[in-house]
């Protein structure tokens, strides 16, 4: 009897499909491999920042100051230091008392970068994550508690799948605008007035969606940095670099001006205040209004007793700015009246005009507009979170191109509305701190400012808290 031989084989098509499978699970082990790899990555990075940062004020608190990162390249504006960047590189950790093995764990030869403002008092220290949703993100004290993060695609060609985070100090750190490699790479000082016009870097502060984030060429980057960096809006002499910056009165500094001593404008557009006392152009400081330095905000300031006194530009034409305008004045209310107020009377905002009064009345502040028709008087003020007298308030409007207009005590938005406004009146007077009538004020005003922009909610932030250090 013959047995039928059993043939068991796999076809060709079961062969390939099996192969197929097996490339697919081989597939996915190697991806979660490389996800569980990167997240590991990321942890070491995260720690590794965490525990520099930690030495770091540790080595402060013996020593005084930060140190100086290794070879640091300067970041000066008209020879003026204001940061040192370079990496944590193996000087720092020494002093630091860490290994100097601290790198990227993908690349071994790549540093952390740190920078440090020009007192050595402030630090930054940034660097590139491989997966943004790492979870250790939030296991990691301070790191979403504060608006101290950055996110950002790395450049194609070597950080193409990196997302650039920050640690600590909101400095800034600068990056090549196209590439964004932290720019010390280059082992070149930068100067940002001197900057070729041309050249274009990434500055990176913290998120504010996206908004905060400078990349620009140096006309526009370098005045958005200024209104983000407390230190360099502490300086007076950065006042002058900023286009943005219209007006810069501290109410203090003083000038001459065809034998008349006049208000300085700080800014580069000179345009100097002339002070008046009873329809009378008087020296700025001798009379009413008065240079004082007893109750100062910042300094001195600039006191208007109650009479007939205001301070205007001594300006005849039209001033045109851009189609934005802020207005930021600090001020106390030491003796207050009804319909008492100050002006900031007739400037030409293109077509878009303005005619703004803040009014303390029932110890709100308002902001008074004429609408679009010029029929009614359009009122608007806080109700709620009112002013006190002998106290320093910062108060800040911002006007933008769709007709917002945001009201700000301290940092503070306490008011916002939409109107449609324009102006009727243009005449000399272009820019009034005035009396009106037989009301007159009693108020101490200092650090005034006007922007030919809007600016964000951080710029007020970092405005107030400028004036507040």
């Amino acid at each position: 009897m013959y047995k039928t031989k059993n043939n068991n084989a796999f076809t060709l098509v079961e062969l390939i499909v099996v192969i197929v499978i097996l490339a697919i699970l081989a597939t996915i082990a190697f991806l979660s491999f490389s996800l569980q790899s990167a997240s590991a990555r990321d942890s070491t990075r995260l720690t590794d920042i965490s525990n520099i940062s930690k030495w770091l004020w540790v080595f402060n608190a013996v020593a005084g100051k930060l140190p100086m990162p290794d070879d640091a390249i300067t970041i000066s504006a008209s020879w003026t230091v204001i940061r040192y960047q370079w990496y944590a590189w193996s000087s720092v950790l020494n002093m630091i008392k860490i290994s100097n093995w601290w790198k990227d764990p993908l690349y071994n030869s790549s540093y952390y970068t740190y920078a440090t403002n020009a007192g050595q008092n402030k630090v930054q220290i940034l660097w590139f994550l491989e997966d943004w949703s790492n979870s250790a993100l939030s296991m990691s004290p301070g790191f979403f508690s504060k608006p101290g993060l950055e996110s950002t695609y790395a450049d194609p060609s070597s950080y193409s799948w990196r997302f650039a985070m920050t640690k600590w100090d909101w400095l800034w750190i600068l990056l090549d605008w196209s590439t964004l490699v932290p720019v010390q790479a280059s082992n070149s000082n930068i100067d940002l007035v001197t900057t070729d016009s041309w050249t274009s870097y990434k500055a990176v502060f913290w998120s504010e969606n996206s908004g905060n984030n400078v990349t620009a060429s140096w006309n526009l980057a370098l005045s958005n940095i200024i209104t983000r960096s407390s230190d360099l809006l502490q300086n007076k002499a950065f006042a002058s670099m900023d286009n943005s910056l219209v007006g810069y009165w501290d109410m203090e500094t003083t000038a001459l001006s065809w034998s008349q001593i006049i208000l300085k404008d700080l800014s580069k557009y000179w345009n100097n205040w002339a002070c008046r006392s009873s329809f009378t152009t008087v020296n700025c400081g001798e009379l009413w209004p008065q240079i004082i330095d007893w109750n100062g905000k910042s300094w001195k300031a600039l006191y208007f007793s109650w009479n007939i006194n205001w301070t205007n530009w001594t300006l005849w034409d039209s001033i045109a700015f851009a189609n934005v305008a802020d207005l930021a004045n600090w001020f106390t209310v030491t003796y207050l009246i009804n319909n008492n107020y100050i002006t900031w009377d007739r400037f030409v905002v293109e077509k878009k005009t303005w005619k703004p009064v803040f009014w303390t009345n029932s110890w709100r502040v308002q902001v008074i507009l004429r609408d679009e028709s010029n029929t009614t008087w359009q009122y608007y003020s806080n109700t709620t979170d009112l002013i006190k007298a002998n106290k320093w308030y910062y108060i800040s409007a911002t006007f933008d191109n769709e007709h917002n207009i945001k009201l700000y005590k301290n940092w503070v938005k306490i008011y916002q509305w939409n109107h449609w406004w324009k102006i009727w009146w243009i005449n000399e007077n272009i820019l009034n701190i005035w009396w009106r009538d037989t009301s007159q004020f009693n108020w101490i005003i200092d650090e005034v400012r006007i922007y030919n922009r809007h600016l964000s909610e951080n710029e007020i932030s970092t405005l107030y808290n400028s004036l507040n250090n």
